[in-house]
């Protein structure tokens, strides 16, 4: 960020394809443009909650359908401020909570503009205890149960 000196993006995940050259590839561009230790690649995370906490702002960039985005409901529980991509299945969720901000992933611009709106910490809290009252209200456990046991009783 030429705004703040001290960003860093942090991505975690590891290749999920047949080989790692994606991953090599986004080594060499950082490398190339002179952005190590700006951009840590942290690989695979089963300790995402620690993750989270070191965290300013989730983005999910997925670019096709994704129906168990179980990182992005655990940043969501969180109350992170989140941006996922305006694909189908990511925009449903957007449905439920309209502060998760949604962008373009094939657009530069639109994720940049994402990264400068949330600059600004007042609104990085404020978005984030909106998505985690959202959350609460639309994801919770006890509400999960109370509409299960509807279908079960009413069989």
């Amino acid at each position: 960020s030429k705004q703040n000196t001290k960003a860093i993006l942090f991505l975690v995940g590891e290749p999920v394809f047949d080989s790692n050259s994606y991953f090599l590839d986004i080594k060499t561009e950082i490398i190339k443009q002179g952005l190590v230790g700006k951009i840590i690649l942290a690989g695979f995370r089963s300790d995402l909650d620690k993750m989270f906490s070191i965290m300013d702002l989730f983005i999910y960039p997925s670019l096709e359908k994704d129906t168990s985005p179980l990182s992005l409901l655990s940043a969501l529980s969180s109350g992170l401020p989140t941006a996922v991509s305006s694909i189908e299945s990511l925009r449903e969720i957007n449905e439920k909570i309209p502060a998760i901000s949604l962008f373009d992933p094939s657009n530069q611009s639109d994720i940049t503009n994402i990264f400068q709106k949330f600059e600004v910490k007042h609104l990085r809290a404020k978005t984030g205890k909106s998505i985690n009252l959202e959350f609460a209200n639309q994801f919770s456990i006890k509400l999960n149960t109370l509409k299960i046991m509807e279908v079960i009783n009413s069989i």
